[in-house]
């Protein structure tokens, strides 16, 4: 999500993110930001109370829930939801479980990490959704890659690493999705990662 965001900032784009999960994880990865309520890194403005958000004047704002968040799925204001997971049945029945929201028809993207560590298929994951949710509007693979593994590791006990750490299959994502949300081409998407990847980043 830091990614993305950064991305669609880098396109000029005004972004918000609501960390409303318990663990307030993403928090721990901005560096000297653990304790605040909200704050603005390389240009994103980042909260941890929907009490204390205002979403005037934002072009998106990504609300980051986890599996157990401070209120339904359903009481939040989302058009679409872009849904992070490993590829794991555990995590995938457990994600789906929370997903209902009495009727409505709000798109899912699922996005499916670490995609060949695992002993499951794509037909499984499509089925699993599809019959408890309805067929997911896109989707995406992202396949084990031994960098972004040791990654997500450090994550835990480091503070963000910019760019440097993403494998290709991971970036190739990003600029996808990044390309759609904002209307740029993929190739101009390209120019402004790698822009960032040097340093160079558009902050208010």
């Amino acid at each position: 999500m830091i990614y993305l965001s950064e991305l669609l900032v880098g396109s000029g784009k005004q972004v918000a993110v609501l960390d409303d999960s318990l663990e307030k994880d993403i928090f721990a990865l901005l560096p000297f930001q653990e304790r605040e309520i909200s704050c603005t890194y390389h240009g994103v403005e980042y909260y941890r109370d929907t009490m204390e958000s205002t979403w005037d004047g934002f072009d998106f704002v990504f609300f980051l829930v986890g599996l157990e968040g401070s209120m339904p799925l359903s009481d939040y204001p989302a058009q679409v939801w872009y849904v992070f997971l490993t590829a794991d049945r555990k995590g995938l029945e457990k994600t789906i479980s929370i997903f209902d929201f009495e009727g409505q028809r709000i798109p899912v993207f699922l996005f499916i990490r670490d995609f060949c560590d695992y002993k499951i298929t794509a037909a499984y994951i499509r089925g699993l959704w599809r019959e408890a949710r309805g067929a997911v509007s896109g989707w995406y693979e992202i396949p084990f890659d031994m960098i972004d593994y040791e990654y997500a590791i450090r994550m835990q006990y480091e503070p963000v690493n910019e760019y440097k750490q993403l494998s290709k299959e991971l970036r190739e994502v990003l600029l996808i999705v990044a390309a759609k949300l904002t209307g740029l081409t993929k190739k101009e998407q390209e120019i402004i990662y790698k822009k960032l990847k040097r340093g160079k980043k558009r902050c208010r």
